[in-house]
């Protein structure tokens, strides 16, 4: 991957190989406690990209370290200002929730996007929600290169 990614939940990771440019990955905790019910916000996510070249953000897998999984989240999709930016999940793979663009979103450099992370809850209090970045390789991003 030719893009360095800091996946500041859990720690900075670098990519192998040449770089071309700095995505940062941040989980943060929703704005209220995540309850039961439909289109909960049950995270959000800081994206800040340096100044040296315009990126597109192709997927992120995040990891719970919590105890919920697998249908205990459903319908789940990130949003950029109300609109859903993934593919939407039908639930949890096990502890992952691969993120993916469709379309590919945009990275203008020194540009930084917070997106909400939605899902139906299914769960109760006794279920916890905890999500991190484990790895730099969890986070694909593609520097965009000519002119577009």
């Amino acid at each position: 991957a030719p893009v360095t990614v800091r996946a500041s939940a859990s720690g900075v990771y670098r990519t192998v190989g040449p770089t071309r440019g700095t995505v940062t990955v941040t989980v943060l905790s929703p704005l209220n406690r995540v309850s039961y019910g439909d289109h909960r916000m049950i995270a959000r996510l800081r994206i800040a990209v340096d100044s040296v070249a315009d990126q597109q953000l192709l997927g992120i897998i995040l990891t719970n370290e919590g105890s919920a999984q697998d249908s205990n989240l459903q319908h789940i999709a990130a949003e950029l200002r109300g609109t859903p930016v993934t593919r939407v999940l039908s639930s949890m793979d096990g502890d992952l929730i691969p993120l993916i663009f469709e379309p590919p979103l945009v990275l203008t450099r020194g540009g930084t996007w917070f997106l909400d992370l939605r899902a139906h809850v299914r769960s109760g209090i006794r279920k916890t929600i905890s999500l991190i970045v484990e790895e730099g390789g969890d986070v694909s991003v593609q520097p965009i290169t000519g002119r577009r």
